[in-house]
C-alpha cells in the first residue's frame, strides 16, 4: 500500500476578544448577539454568531474562542469560504503555525508513540535487581528468537504473578507464592 501526505489550504484565523466582536462579525459575515451568562445570572454575554456549515454544533464564538476561515474549490471550480468555531483548548492543540510543526506534533508523534515499547511497571526488590533485569532482557531476546525461528525445544520459565514479568529461577525459588512456572517452546540454539 502506498501512503502519501496531502495538505489542505491554509486557514485564516481570528481570535475573538470583547474588543473585536463587531469587526469579527463583519469579517465572517456573522452578527453580534447576546445571551444570558451561564456563569453570572442576570449578566448578558456578547458573542459572534458565525455562519457555519449545516449540522455544525458550534457556531457561537465567545471571547477567547477562535474562528477559522478555509478556502475551498468546489466541484464547479468556484472558490468558496467556510467558517468554523473552536474553543481555545482544542484550537491550541490542533492548529499549528508551520507545516513542520503540524507534522512533528501529529504524524511524527504517532510514529514515535508506536515505536516505543509498551510501558510496564516493574517492581524490583534490591536483593535481586540486577539479576532480574538481566533475566528479563534474556527472555525478551529468546522470545524474539522464537518468533524468527521454528520452535524445537521446551524450557521452563518463571513469571511474576504480581506484574507478569519474567524472573530468574533463583527469584522464583525465593518467592514461590508470587511466581508462576511456564513451559515455553524455544529454538534449539537458545540458551538461558
Amino acid at each position: 500500500m502506498n501512503k502519501q501526505y496531502y495538505f489542505l489550504s491554509p486557514v485564516e484565523v481570528v481570535k475573538v476578544t470583547s474588543q473585536n466582536l463587531e469587526e469579527v462579525a463583519e469579517w465572517c459575515g456573522g452578527s453580534v448577539q447576546e445571551t444570558e451568562s451561564r456563569r453570572v445570572p442576570g449578566r448578558m454575554d456578547k458573542y459572534v454568531l458565525v455562519p457555519t456549515p449545516k449540522d455544525t454544533n458550534i457556531s457561537w464564538a465567545f471571547p477567547g474562542m477562535f474562528i477559522t476561515k478555509r478556502l475551498v474549490v468546489t466541484v464547479k471550480d468556484e472558490l468558496r469560504s467556510t467558517y468554523a468555531v473552536f474553543r481555545r483548548d482544542y484550537f491550541e492543540k490542533n492548529y499549528f503555525d508551520t507545516p513542520k510543526d503540524a507534522t512533528d506534533k501529529t504524524w511524527e508523534r504517532e510514529l514515535s508513540e508506536k515505536s516505543k515499547p509498551a510501558k510496564k511497571d516493574v517492581k524490583v526488590s534490591s536483593n535481586v535487581g540486577d539479576a532480574l533485569v538481566e533475566a528479563q532482557q534474556k527472555v525478551k531476546e529468546l522470545e524474539k528468537a522464537a518468533e524468527e525461528a521454528p520452535a524445537e525445544e521446551t524450557k521452563e520459565l518463571y513469571r511474576s504473578a504480581v506484574d507478569g514479568t519474567y524472573v530468574t529461577e533463583e527469584f522464583a525459588e525465593a518467592h514461590p507464592d508470587t511466581t508462576v512456572k511456564e513451559t515455553v517452546k524455544l529454538p534449539a540454539d537458545a540458551s538461558l
